[in-house]
Formats: C-alpha cells, structure tokens, sequence
C-alpha cells in the first residue's frame, strides 16, 4: 500500500510540475493580451486634456477614405568641376525629371488616429506612380510612413570647357528615351504645444474637430531616402554622364513652425453615436522651416559591358557628406463634415535640397575623379478626398 501511495504521489507531482510551464504561459499570454487592449482603448478613448469648447471628438469609429491625388515629383542633380584621366575639365552635367503631373486614385482605411492607405495612378500602365502609407495622427502629435514610386522622362544640360583649349567648348542639351525613376521613403513626425486647445489634424482628417478658431506653435521632424536612377537602357543619357544614372539621398531634418484652424462653422450632433446633425467647416494653413541636420548622398556608376551598353549593376559608388541645408514645408487644408461624411481638400509643398564639398577619389583612369554636387528635390501634392465613419 505504501509503494502504491509512494507511486500516486509522484504521479501528481510530476503531473503539477508538467502543469506549471503551461499555466505560466497561459497566464502571460492573458497579461499580454490585458495590456494590449488596455493601451490600444487608451490611444483611441477620448482626450481628457482636450478643451471640450475648442475641439470636438466624436469617438472612435472606423473609416473608409476614397479619393483622387495629384503628385508632381521633381528631381535635381547638378555635378561640377570633374576631371577625367586626371586632366582639368570645366564640367557641368544636370539631370532633372520632367514635369509630369500624376493622377492617383486610392483608399484609406482606418480606425481612430491609425490609418493605412494605398494609390495607384491612372490611364499610365508601364511606370504608373504609386504609394503606400501607414500613420498615427493624434491631435497634436502623430508620425507617419509613406512608400511611393514615381516615373518620368529625364531632361537636363551638359556643359563641357577644356582650360586652355579653343576647340571643346559645348553644351548640349538631351531629353532621355527612357523613363528615369525616382523612389522615396519618408517617416516624419510633429508636435504641436496648444495640446488642449488645438486639434493638428481638424482641416487633414476629420476625426476630431475644431469648435473654435485656434492656432499653436508646431515642430517636425522628417527622414527622407531618395532614389534617383536613369535606365539603364538609356545610352543617350549614359553616354553624356560616363555611365553615371544613380543618385541617392539620405536626409534627417529638424523643423519648426506654426499651424492654425480657421473654423468658418461648427454645430454638434445631438449625441455621441448619432451624428446626424454634426456639421463643420475648417480651413488650415501651416508653414514650417526646416533644417536638414544629416546629409548624405551617394553616386553610382552603371557597369559598361560593351560600347554605349550598361547593366544596372554598380561599378563604381561614391558617397559624400553634405552641409547643413535650409529647406522648407508648407502644408494647407480644408474639412468640411456632415453627419458621417466627411470630405477634405488638401495640398503640401516641400523642398529638400543638398549641397557636398568638391571630394576627390580613385577611381579608374577613364572615370570621375573629382566631383561636386548639388540638387534639391521638391513633392507637390494635392489630394482630394471623401470619407465616412461607421
């Protein structure tokens, strides 16, 4: 009888020791699942410190945007002062996209500050411009993400001086036969201090709005990776840049600026959840300079596998620092909201630009060894769009 007892008791005890690991990790995945909800009810419930006679939060629905997008990309680089095979050339090679306006259309999905939209443009099949976006805008702060591919033909200017000599002075003007493509990544984040009074994204969004007209200081911080290449089939541009047809930009700026709502109408529903008679009507103008505190940029030259014919592998890629540079964001915005709908007209500008020192470098007797660069580019948007809340 005691061994049986001796064998139950082990039998239990090996049983609750088995048990021990599962109910550890069914109870943390419980406590994880507890914070989970606890901070994502946190970030969607409505504002405490929110002056209730200045902005209005209808509460957390969800939302579907559909709308129209026109983007204008453009796209600088201007190089300088080259030497070839080590002899002095009075060199200038500009490149630029040409201006071509591109017409998206796209959807936006969200739920409270979080949203996630995608577009597409129209009546263009090969090198359509497209984006993708991901955000979280609270009143007065938020960040976002926004992925977008934009195509056009590239244009510029080569001027070509040979000190001392009176038979090489030309400049020659080209237009490519193929599209070039520009490729940028942007994260950037603000911050605005009338926390209680003033509601950032009133005019942009619709999700919370302004009662009354209130304005407050604002400052941003924006990360831009730009990529600019020429195709590689394009020997027309190739040949007049040695091969050289990519240019990328690394960029983290620091800015600040003010923003203000102009409320022209508002009226509250008669309760929360039923927004029938909700109205409003909101103009935004915001204006902020900036200061790209990290410059960096990178050159490459396509591999060149016979004469006038290139791969798009790189042979040779030159990185250079750059100096602080002034650059320049100014956004403008217009909500009009009716019961659950709510349409936005909006537009932004911002200009990048970037300048590196004359830097000298081997590389090859037949290709760069002396560069400068400069350039600048630019994003004009203006967006069109209607939504509803569930």
């Amino acid at each position: 009888m005691s061994n049986l007892m001796h064998r139950i008791c082990l039998a239990l005890a090996g049983m609750l020791v088995l048990g021990l690991p599962a109910q550890a990790q069914s109870a943390g995945k419980e406590a994880v699942k507890k914070t989970v909800i606890k901070y994502w009810n946190k970030i969607h419930e409505p504002k405490a410190y929110l002056d209730s006679e200045r902005v209005y939060q209808p509460g957390r629905f969800w939302s579907v945007q559909a709308g129209y997008e026109m983007r204008s990309v453009g796209t600088s680089v201007r190089s300088e002062n080259v030497q070839f095979q080590n002899q002095p050339y009075d060199f200038t090679l500009e490149q630029r996209l040409k201006d071509r306006a591109a017409h998206e259309v796209g959807l936006k999905i969200g739920y409270g500050g979080i949203s996630l939209g995608l577009s597409h443009e129209v009546g263009r099949k090969e090198g359509a411009s497209k984006s993708i976006s991901l955000a979280y805008e609270n009143t007065f702060w938020g960040a976002s993400f926004r992925y977008s591919r934009y195509s056009s033909l590239v244009e510029g200017f080569m001027d070509l001086k040979i000190p001392g000599s009176t038979n090489i002075d030309a400049h020659t003007p080209f237009l490519s036969t193929e599209p070039g493509e520009m490729v940028n990544v942007i994260v950037d984040g603000y911050y605005a201090f009338n926390r209680k009074k003033f509601s950032y994204t009133a005019a942009f969004d619709g999700k919370t709005l302004q009662r009354k007209s209130t304005g407050s200081w604002i400052v941003g911080a924006k990360y831009m990776q730009g990529g600019f290449t020429v195709n590689p089939k394009d020997d027309v541009i190739l040949s007049v840049s040695q091969g050289i047809g990519k240019y990328s930009t690394y960029q983290f700026s620091l800015g600040g600026g003010y923003s203000f709502n102009w409320v022209l109408f508002h009226r509250d529903p008669e309760t929360s959840r039923d927004l029938a008679r909700l109205s409003n009507l909101t103009i935004n103008l915001t204006a902020m300079p900036m200061l790209t505190v990290f410059n960096r940029t990178e050159t490459a030259r396509y591999k060149q596998t016979e004469s006038f014919v290139y791969t798009d592998e790189n042979a040779v890629k030159v990185a250079m620092m750059g100096n602080i540079q002034p650059n320049f964001i100014a956004r403008a915005a217009l909500n009009w909201t009716a019961g659950h709908f709510f349409l936005n007209l909006w537009t932004d500008y911002c200009v990048f630009r970037f300048y590196n020192e004359k830097r000298s470098f081997n590389a090859g007797s037949d290709m760069l060894s002396e560069m400068a660069q400069s350039g600048k580019f630019t994003h004009f948007r203006v967006n069109f769009s209607l939504s509803y809340r569930f």
